[in-house]
């Protein structure tokens, strides 16, 4: 299963509208979402996302996310900032290598 986070959807479709305009960065989320599930998103993941040893909170709130959807693993370009994440981190490079692609 693949999963992702409410605030990636807000940010992909801000800066989507910024680049391609806001018609083709609708259709692009849309296209996102037939694959993606979205991420459970509460007031305890929240605060969990704020007790966590990350200092960005947005990397805080993409391993709440991870955490709520019992994910396995958390791909991201930055994972220098996912070393004290209780979810794994790869790079988008290593996550296919692992799945074989």
């Amino acid at each position: 299963d693949a999963w992702i986070s409410w605030h990636t959807l807000a940010n992909l479709r801000y800066i989507g509208a910024k680049t391609v305009g806001r018609q083709k960065a609708k259709k692009y989320l849309n296209a996102i979402l037939e694959v993606f599930e979205v991420c459970p998103s509460n007031t305890q993941a929240a605060k969990f996302a704020q007790n966590l040893p990350v200092s960005d909170f947005e990397d805080a709130l993409q391993i709440a996310a991870a955490v709520a959807a019992k994910a396995e693993i958390i791909v991201t370009r930055n994972t220098k900032d996912f070393a004290k994440s209780p979810v794994p981190a790869l790079s988008p490079n290593s996550f296919l290598k692992k799945i074989g692609i």
